[in-house]
């Protein structure tokens, strides 16, 4: 009974974020999302402390078990930093009620939230967290110090970005650049 009651909220809910002009960053069954950001040598110069030039994040829903009809969401996260590709391939995702993503990497690996907002969304590592990156072709059980670069909630210059949502295409060309890894295991 309680569910029937939620879906009035629900609709509303849907409803007041579509007439806002906020975009979504809970992409439907088989249409991943992808969002993007380009610094320019202006913007990189007026943040020197910023460790990446450019980020990608595609968001898809997929089926995980069909048998068990259970949706599971994943993110990938692609950045470069002086010409090199780095990557982190292992993040699934929660779609909460508000409309945003928190996605995360089990056995403590790191997490962000997608925040939609009106023609853009947010990467926002979590609060007093981190998420990391690697250099392409290493994981979190290979990649050392120098493989890795860490976006952390307390460092004003990699915690916040703002990502603008692109064609899929864009995304894709920069997913087929990159190696494709085992997960590491907890």
């Amino acid at each position: 009974m309680k569910n029937w009651l939620a879906i009035p909220v629900l609709i509303s809910s849907i409803t007041a974020q579509a007439q806002s002009g906020r975009i979504s960053v809970q992409p439907e069954m088989g249409h991943p999302a992808c969002f993007k950001r380009v610094y320019t040598d202006d913007e990189l110069r007026s943040q020197p402390k910023q460790l990446v030039s450019s980020l990608y994040v595609i968001v898809e829903r997929s089926k995980h078990d069909p048998e068990v009809d259970v949706d599971m969401h994943k993110a990938e996260v692609f950045g470069y930093r002086n010409g090199q590709l780095f990557t982190n391939r292992e993040p699934l995702c929660e779609f909460k009620a508000d409309g945003s993503s928190n996605c995360f990497v089990e056995c403590d690996g790191g997490s962000f939230d997608l925040l939609p907002r009106n023609g853009h969304a947010l990467f926002k590592v979590t609060e007093d967290y981190y998420f990391p990156l690697f250099l392409d072709g290493k994981n979190r059980s290979s990649a050392r110090t120098r493989d890795t670069i860490s976006l952390d909630a307390n460092d004003r210059a990699n915690r916040l970005f703002k990502l603008y949502p692109v064609p899929f295409s864009e995304c894709a060309t920069i997913k087929q650049k990159a190696s494709r890894i085992r997960p590491a295991s907890c």
